[in-house]
């Protein structure tokens, strides 16, 4: 148990193609408008992901992927044009159990 799950370069749900994207810590906080680590921008059908770090510098490449599957949660969400996909919580719990169900997958 225990797979190697990977960020992929795209993601396609239901008739929209999601491009994902590393970016630095500063071009993220500059299209959030605050320090994040991930965003997701549904007008350009896009999500950014923070860089991971170098040499024990920046986001663990864990994090990396947890973020990946928080800006997912919120792109399966509003996909499905359902209310809480700006409901951090709601996502933040999708996005754990996708992560979880990615690396337990047999």
């Amino acid at each position: 148990m225990g797979r190697k799950v990977r960020i992929p370069t795209a993601v396609t749900l239901g008739s929209h193609t999601f491009v994902v994207r590393r970016v630095t810590a500063e071009a993220l906080e500059r299209r959030a408008g605050c320090p994040a680590y991930g965003l997701f921008l549904p007008e350009n059908q896009e999500i950014l992901i923070i860089e991971q770090g170098q040499r024990g510098k920046g986001p663990s490449a864990s994090l990396c992927l947890q973020t990946y599957f928080h800006e997912l949660a919120h792109a399966l969400l509003w996909t499905m044009n359902h209310k809480d996909y700006l409901n951090e919580k709601v996502v933040d719990q999708l996005g754990h159990l996708l992560k979880q169900a990615q690396e337990t997958a047999i």
